[in-house]
């Protein structure tokens, strides 16, 4: 059975609880759901609400599991992947055909059957006039042909607005509720197709009775429109769409880290390679928030781990600090990465950069603690002295650290150390101290520029030539 689970490198998307849609539910989005169920049960205008949040951060978790939540508590909903749908010409039929398949009782036949009519002609009329109308002829453009099918446009879009509108009176007779649209991943679209769907909803569907939701990426969908408008203020553009607009909460990276080491089956991993599980519980969800990981973001890491598991030979011992830092630092920067693992970035450069990071956490004493452990880790992997006296013997960190601590300077304020981290080399003895105790705790356990190769290659299809 863990043969079979050391081969798990990417799990499936968890199937949603038809009964308990929030089961899974580890970053407490049920809290958010309930804010906003209470919010448009009882609307009857029209309501249009944007949901932001960054990409990986769950926007398609919570509002698939909120659709069942609705139909749960008697909604009739829509759940629309717009980036899913983003292959035909005009975002009409997309909203159409999914409210077609998904709004599917019996009682609603006779009102759907006329939406799909309906719908059909003026989707029909509109290709038209998008096909027709290819130059800018002004006599052509005002002929009584051209302001015919205006009109006949407008008709047809009239009449599918009254055929939406008696559904949707028809939907809150039986259900005492709105019918609700739930659009989602509108940012991925092509730019075009965002615009005119959005468009699409405001001329067509803002229709009392009628609830749509876009969980959207606000800042790529500014993007979006930027490409084709030009520098116009986008943010402003985009608010006339929306009547309110709303953010999801921030993650909680060590809930979500939890959730993964369970889903992905690694703990019996941790204890076979005797590896620190409290260090990576504790810690490693720190890095992912000082590398500003989303969601997404933080399950690729541990998907990386899980390769490691699925490469490294059974029982070998891996060291949780070096494993965690470098999963993380090579999704967060590829190119220190790369030249940390080589030898072409010592350890007080990379230090430097994740203590600017970390320096806006506020770390209990546990985690200071753990930052010390991985500090003490890097300066224990950093380049050997090139000195003929000492080489081969220590790194230049630890060399750069003990040469202080052994000489008169102890206890005075002079300038920063070479090739120790700007908050180590102050130079603070308590803090110098408290490194050297764990360089001669961790010293003898074989860690090495070697180790960072190794690990690197159980990361990586191949092992990196580095430099000693």
């Amino acid at each position: 059975m863990y043969e079979d689970n050391r081969k798990i490198l990417k799990v499936p998307e968890p199937v949603i609880n038809v009964q308990d849609p929030w089961i899974d539910d580890v970053m407490s989005r049920a809290e958010v759901a309930n804010t906003l169920t209470n919010l448009v049960q009882a609307q009857r205008p029209s309501l249009i609400v944007s949901l932001h949040g960054d990409w990986g951060t769950g926007k398609t978790f919570f509002l698939k599991r909120w659709q069942k939540d609705l139909q749960n508590r008697g909604f009739e909903s829509v759940y629309i992947n717009a980036w899913n749908d983003d292959f035909g010409d005009d975002p009409l039929a997309s909203i159409l055909g999914q409210l077609t398949d998904q709004v599917n009782d019996s009682k609603y036949n006779c009102a759907i059957k006329l939406i799909q009519k309906h719908g059909g002609r003026l989707i029909s009329g509109l290709l038209t006039v998008v096909k027709g109308t290819t130059g800018w002829d002004l006599g052509r453009l005002f002929s009584p042909n051209v302001l015919g099918r205006y009109e006949s446009l407008v008709k047809k879009r009239d009449d599918l607005r009254k055929h939406l509108e008696k559904l949707a009176t028809q939907v809150r007779e039986e259900t005492k509720h709105p019918l609700v649209f739930i659009v989602d991943e509108l940012d991925r679209c092509r730019p075009t197709f965002a615009i005119e769907l959005l468009e699409r909803v405001k001329h067509i569907f803002e229709i009392p009775g009628l609830v749509f939701i876009f969980g959207i990426n606000r800042d790529e969908l500014c993007k979006s429109f930027q490409s084709v408008y030009g520098k116009i203020d986008s943010d402003v553009y985009l608010r006339r769409f929306f009547d309110f607009t709303f953010t999801l909460p921030e993650i909680d990276p060590e809930a979500y880290c939890r959730h993964l080491v369970n889903r992905y089956l690694l703990d019996r991993f941790f204890k076979d390679h005797s590896l620190d599980s409290d260090w990576f519980r504790e810690f490693f969800p720190i890095l992912c928030s000082c590398f500003g990981f989303s969601l997404r973001d933080i399950e690729q890491c541990i998907r990386s781990i899980a390769f490691v598991r699925a490469s490294i030979e059974e029982g070998e011992p891996l060291r949780a600090v070096i494993l965690s830092l470098l999963v993380t630092l090579r999704l967060h920067d590829p190119s220190l990465y790369r030249a940390f693992v080589r030898g072409d970035k010592k350890g007080y450069e990379l230090m430097n950069r994740i203590d600017e990071l970390i320096a806006n956490f506020d770390l209990n004493d546990t985690q200071n603690n753990n930052l010390n452990e991985l500090e003490t880790f890097v300066y224990l992997t950093d380049r050997k002295m090139q000195n003929a006296d000492v080489k081969g013997t220590m790194s230049v960190s630890v060399y750069e650290l003990r040469r202080y601590f052994e000489s008169e300077e102890k206890g005075a304020l002079g300038p920063p150390l070479d090739n120790i981290s700007s908050r180590t080399g102050r130079p603070d003895d308590r803090r110098i101290e408290e490194i050297l105790r764990l360089v001669n705790h961790y010293e003898d356990n074989s860690i090495s520029r070697n180790t960072i190769s190794h690990i690197a290659g159980l990361i990586e299809l191949y092992q990196p030539l580095i430099k000693q």
